[in-house]
């Protein structure tokens, strides 16, 4: 009888994990085509720089996994310049518990000038210490 309540215990563990490791999606900003209108950026630009106009989004996909308790994190980013405006993760498919996925984080750029956004894989709690991946790309925004 004692082993019942410890299960219990262990599969609201277990799904509390689940739910804190999957967050709603974000939509970009649509063009009057349906469109997303903005850049999505993955792995295979860091340390590229990329145009954008003011006003447009921002899709940094990178790969991770946050039950080994790393996830991505912004370094540096100029806040004039660019917002963080969500950050979402998706479970890779086939979903199973400690399965990695795709952390998404969503800037809109604000107004025109040069801005880097370094991100970091790390455990917080850690801090920088734990950084084992970084990312980092330029974003020269616009007017027009």
């Amino acid at each position: 009888m004692t082993s019942l309540p410890r299960v219990c215990c262990l599969t609201v563990l277990a799904v509390l994990l689940i739910l804190s490791t999957t967050a709603c999606g974000v939509d970009a900003k649509k063009s009057d085509k349906g469109a997303p209108t903005g850049l999505t950026i993955g792995q295979a630009d860091d340390g590229k720089s990329f145009q954008i106009r003011r006003g447009e989004t921002i899709a940094v996909r990178l790969a991770g996994n946050p039950t080994t308790g790393y996830t991505w994190a912004v370094d540096e980013v100029d806040k004039k310049t660019l917002e963080l405006v969500a950050s979402s993760y998706t479970r890779s498919s086939p979903e199973r518990i400690g399965s990695g996925g795709w952390r998404t984080l969503m800037f809109k750029t604000i107004s025109a000038g040069t801005s880097p956004i370094k991100l970091k894989y790390w455990r917080a709690w850690e801090g920088d210490a734990s950084v084992v991946k970084r990312f980092d790309i330029t974003i020269k925004v616009s007017d027009g």
